[in-house]
C-alpha cells in the first residue's frame, strides 16, 4: 500500500505515513466502504438476474403445464364423445332386443293361457261326456263301478267302442253318442274288429261285464 500524498510504501496495517505523517485510516475505511458497496451491488445484480431466470422458468413451466392439461382435457373429451357414440348404438340395440324379448314373452304367456284354457275346457267337457273318462289309458278299479246304474254301466262299456268311431245298431245308444263332439261314427258294427282295442280297453270292458253280472244287470 502507498501513501496518496507522498507515495511512500507502507505496510497494510499502518495508520499514518511514516514519511509525511498523513493518516491512512479514513482512506482504508473509504476503500472498504466502496468495495462493500460494489460487492452489494454485484450481489443485487446477480440476485435480480437469478430471480428473473427463476420467474421466466416458472412461467415457461406453467405455460407447459397449462398446455398439457388443456391437451389432456381435449383428448379426454374426444374420448368420452367417441365412447358415447360407440356405446349409444349397443344401448339402442339392447333396448330393441329387450323389447322384442318382452313382446315374445307376452305372446308366449298369452298362448300358454289360451292353451291352458282350452285344455281345461276339454278336460271339463270330457269329464261330463264320459262315465269312465280315461278307461282307454289305465286299468279301472272295481270300486270305481260301485253305485253305477244298469244304464250307466251299459254306456261305460260301449263308450270304449265309441272312442274308435264304432257305430251302433241300438238307436238309443247311437243317439246318445251322437250328441258329443268327440264321437265320430266311422265304422259299422260289421266292420269293427276287437283287435282295435288296446289292453286297457279289453281289461276294463271285461271288468264292467263282470260287474254287470254280479249286479244282475245282465
Amino acid at each position: 500500500m502507498y501513501c496518496k500524498k507522498c507515495g511512500n510504501l507502507l505496510t497494510s496495517k499502518a495508520k499514518f505515513c511514516n514519511k509525511c505523517g498523513s493518516p491512512l485510516e479514513h482512506e482504508q475505511k473509504t476503500n472498504y466502504t466502496e468495495q462493500q458497496q460494489v460487492n452489494q451491488k454485484n450481489c443485487f445484480v446477480w440476485k435480480d438476474k437469478y430471480s428473473i431466470g427463476i420467474i421466466i422458468a416458472a412461467i415457461i413451466i406453467a405455460i407447459g403445464i397449462g398446455f398439457g392439461i388443456k391437451s389432456q382435457r381435449l383428448s379426454d373429451n374426444q374420448s368420452i364423445d367417441k365412447n358415447e357414440v360407440i356405446s349409444e348404438q349397443p344401448e339402442q340395440q339392447q333396448i330393441s332386443e329387450q323389447k322384442e324379448q318382452n313382446e315374445q314373452i307376452e305372446s308366449d304367456t298369452s298362448n300358454d293361457a289360451i292353451l291352458d284354457e282350452q285344455i281345461e275346457k276339454e278336460q271339463t267337457t270330457d269329464n261330463k261326456d264320459f262315465i269312465l273318462q280315461d278307461s282307454d289309458s289305465r286299468y279301472i278299479a272295481e270300486w270305481e263301478l260301485y253305485g253305477l246304474t244298469e244304464e250307466q254301466c251299459r254306456i261305460a262299456r260301449n263308450e270304449i267302442y265309441a272312442r274308435h268311431g264304432r257305430m251302433f245298431d241300438d238307436e238309443q245308444l247311437q243317439a246318445y253318442f251322437n250328441q258329443f263332439s268327440w264321437y265320430t261314427p266311422l265304422i259299422t258294427p260289421e266292420s269293427f274288429s276287437e283287435t282295435m282295442l288296446n289292453d286297457y280297453e279289453v281289461a276294463n270292458r271285461d271288468l264292467i261285464v263282470l260287474y254287470e253280472q254280479q249286479q244282475g244287470y245282465r
